[in-house]
């Protein structure tokens, strides 16, 4: 649970042996290029390295296109979504010593928000905990708090006056979460609570050794540890990955012919046979890596 959500949320699904995290996108009577970077919703220092370079891209085009385009109405209407019916609570959906277990974390960690967790839908529950994690490993009593890398470049490109466009509706983006039952989200928020805070590699937690290859464009390790979670679970990775990428690869695809765009959506979309880099490509599209 914890890659999977790293994956739904900081979009962390790397490209087979790839380095990289932009594209250019020309061919098929396209009159100016556009561009495709695998983004990340983190405001970590790491992710930010690129920041210069994306922008002198973004400045070249006449549109910016994210997954969603965010706007401060709309967290009204994700708080409409992120509770339970009243006859169902976390405890409802785990045993004893599984709920136990989680609430102590929960406890821990959320501090005044932990009375309304019992309530709140696991998937979101393991949204508020990672977030956590990636503040702790932020915390710095001399950095200003700023936005996650892609709301930062929705802001860079709204300064340079380009359009601005969704590629998915907030709908489409809460069925990913509602689609997958209570209690399957329980029972992955119990295991991600286990597995909390796990060394790999050479002692870094997985959250940290995440931060790097994605600093370091090492898409290739990311591929290799993300994609083990996903092994068992094809049905989930199509929900998450594969049918929401064909979608918005139809829709790049008509914004891309009528101007030139940057697109920053998540890394998760870019790799595999289904991903949309290659989904581009088979639209007879030409898309190759830009070094940074």
């Amino acid at each position: 649970m914890k890659i999977k959500i790293l994956i739904i949320l900081f979009s962390l699904f790397p490209l087979f042996a790839q380095a990289q995290l932009l594209w250019k996108i020309t061919g098929k009577n396209l009159k100016k290029p556009s561009y495709l970077y695998g983004t990340m919703h983190t405001s970590h220092e790491k992710a930010f390295k690129l920041v210069d370079s994306l922008v002198v891209r973004i400045v070249t085009c006449e549109t910016y296109a994210g997954e969603m385009i965010f706007d401060p109405a709309m967290l009204f209407a994700v708080m409409q979504q992120l509770f339970m019916g009243k006859d169902t609570t976390l405890q409802t959906l785990l045993s004893a010593e599984e709920y136990a277990v989680v609430k102590k974390t929960i406890d821990e960690k959320l501090g005044m928000m932990a009375p309304m967790i019992d309530r709140m839908k696991p998937m979101f529950t393991s949204v508020l905990i990672q977030a956590g994690d990636m503040e702790n490993l932020m915390a710095t009593a001399d950095k200003p708090q700023r936005k996650p890398l892609d709301l930062h470049l929705q802001d860079e490109a709204t300064k340079k006056s380009l359009s601005l466009v969704g590629l998915e509706t907030l709908e489409e983006q809460m069925d990913v979460f509602n689609g997958i039952p209570l209690a399957n989200q329980a029972k992955m928020l119990y295991r991600e609570i286990v597995n909390l805070d796990k060394k790999i590699g050479d002692g870094d937690t997985s959250m940290e050794k995440m931060l790097d290859w994605y600093a370091a464009q090492k898409l290739d390790s990311l591929y290799q540890y993300a994609s083990k979670e996903f092994a068992n679970e094809p049905a989930l990775s199509y929900r998450i990955l594969t049918k929401r990428n064909l979608i918005m690869a139809d829709r790049i695809e008509k914004l891309i012919v009528e101007k030139s765009v940057f697109i920053a959506i998540g890394a998760a979309h870019l790799p595999d046979k289904q991903g949309v880099i290659e989904l581009l490509r088979k639209k007879k599209f030409k898309v190759e890596a830009v070094k940074l």
